[in-house]
């Protein structure tokens, strides 16, 4: 018996309950056990396949969703054409307070549980091109930019909705009225960041961002013409027009696509209401008497400090009269003045305009307007002695308030690319790739000078007594 046991247990093998049909294979108990241990091992590993399949996707799925919805939540929203009444109740809301700006009304207010900035404009446009309009200057995704949420039409106005910036705009960061001593922007470093920040949007607008296709208006009839793509441009580049953020003085372009949108005049026509807007908006501090004798010539004036020579000749605006705008506004930051200011002239009795490019072309020694002033060292050539006489120069021409405490070196290539900006000449004027990439250098190694200045930290002073 024992031996017929023990052939029985070798006629078998372990390896035989492994099949499939092990559960029916044999009676016994240690082939019972055999096959329990067998059946539990692939229901181990088939549990652990069916994990593998099934439990992760599930679970991967799920991080996926949520993955995507955070991505959603991420991403700017889809822009909205709002009723007129929604924007109507929420500019009249007793919460909402009109802006201090003479080109538009606009109004800082809440539209579905959003802080938002609502500009008015007349509209020139098709309403039924609004939507594909709105669609276009809101795809932008820059930190430097602010952002378009929507547009509403009521009456022969559009209305614009930007989201909120916490801040002031750089016009009054420079130049406030109340308090012409002070200014939030106090350091080189502050000056050169919002410089490198203008030129990145300005940059992202003119090569990253989709032309929108307008059917321009014929001056002399009115009449429609076939529509044109043209290339992306913003057309109101001034200091009024870039807000800086309270928190961290940060730099951001507003009113993106508001000429496309409303479709309005150019600022070289002599017609129509939103000339006299943008006009009266930068409109210096000119003396009574001036505004009496000519009122828009004076208006004219204050707006020619930003546009380019060849669009106050009657030519359309371009990404090079952009470029020409933010030369201007690099001038206003290493300078605080303003475009065009009126000073009083004894000799002649009278009250005379000056202007910060011209100024800043005689400062630099450059008589001849049309050529090249860029370059790393525009002193080669030069004795010692001139550009040490430039460079004193250059530090009573930069902002006092900033106390003399900047870069020489760096303030005077800056300068550079401002003039390089300005040229008359549309064609010799750089791109906003290059002007970006050298208000960057000229960002580090400004922060270079500063950590230069700065005193070590692991040092301390002590002046108690020994």
């Amino acid at each position: 018996m024992c031996k017929k046991r023990k052939d029985t247990v070798v006629e078998h093998p372990t390896p035989k309950p492994r099949t499939p049909k092990f559960s029916s294979a044999s009676g016994s108990p240690m082939a019972a056990s055999v096959a329990g241990s067998s059946t539990e091992s692939a229901t181990n590993r088939g549990r652990e396949a069916a994990r593998s399949y099934s439990v992760k996707p599930s679970s991967s799925s799920s991080s996926d969703r949520l993955s995507v919805a955070s991505i959603r939540e991420a991403l700017p929203e889809t822009p909205n054409l709002y009723e007129f009444s929604e924007i109507f109740s929420a500019t009249k809301s007793p919460l909402a307070w009109r802006l201090p700006s003479s080109s538009s009304n606009s109004w800082h207010c809440t539209v579905r549980g959003k802080d938002v900035v609502v500009f008015q404009r007349r509209f020139l446009g098709e309403p039924a091109a609004l939507r594909r309009r709105v669609g276009a200057a809101s795809n932008v995704h820059h930190k430097n930019i602010v952002r378009l949420l929507g547009a509403a039409l009521g009456g022969d106005d559009v209305f614009l909705v930007y989201e909120y910036v916490n801040g002031a705009s750089l016009r009054e960061c420079l130049r406030n009225p109340r308090n012409p001593g002070y200014t939030p922007l106090a350091s080189w470093i502050d000056r050169m960041q919002v410089a490198a920040d203008v030129a990145q949007g300005l940059q992202y607008i003119h090569h990253f961002t989709a032309g929108i296709t307008a059917s321009p208006l014929s001056r002399s009839d009115n009449r429609r013409h076939s529509s044109i793509r043209r290339r992306p441009i913003h057309d109101r580049i001034k200091a009024s027009s870039i807000v800086i953020t309270e928190i961290d003085r940060r730099a951001k372009i507003c009113h993106f696509g508001a000429v496309e949108l409303a479709r309005g005049t150019s600022c070289s026509d002599s017609d129509g209401d939103g000339t006299e807007m943008e006009v009266s908006e930068d409109l210096p501090a000119a003396p009574s008497k001036v505004r009496r004798s000519g009122s828009a010539k004076v208006k004219l004036e204050g707006t020619r400090g930003y546009i380019a020579p060849e669009v106050r000749l009657g030519g359309s605006a371009s990404q090079k009269s952009d470029v020409f705008a933010f030369g201007v506004v690099l001038l206003e930051l290493i300078t605080g003045d303003e475009p065009v200011k009126y000073t009083y002239d004894g000799e002649k009795k009278g009250y005379e305009m000056v202007s910060l490019i011209e100024s800043a072309r005689r400062l630099m020694g450059i008589e001849e307007q049309g050529r090249e002033v860029e370059g790393e060292m525009a002193s080669c050539g030069e004795d010692q002695s001139a550009v040490d006489e430039r460079r004193r120069r250059i530090r009573s021409w930069v902002d006092r308030r900033l106390k003399d405490s900047f870069p020489v070196e760096v303030a005077e290539r800056a300068a550079r690319v401002a003039l390089d900006c300005v040229q008359p000449v549309a064609e010799k004027r750089p791109d906003m790739v290059r002007v970006a990439a050298k208000l960057s250098a000229l960002l580090m190694q400004s922060k270079s000078w500063a950590e230069q200045l700065r005193f070590p930290e692991e040092q301390t002073v002590s002046l108690a007594p020994r």
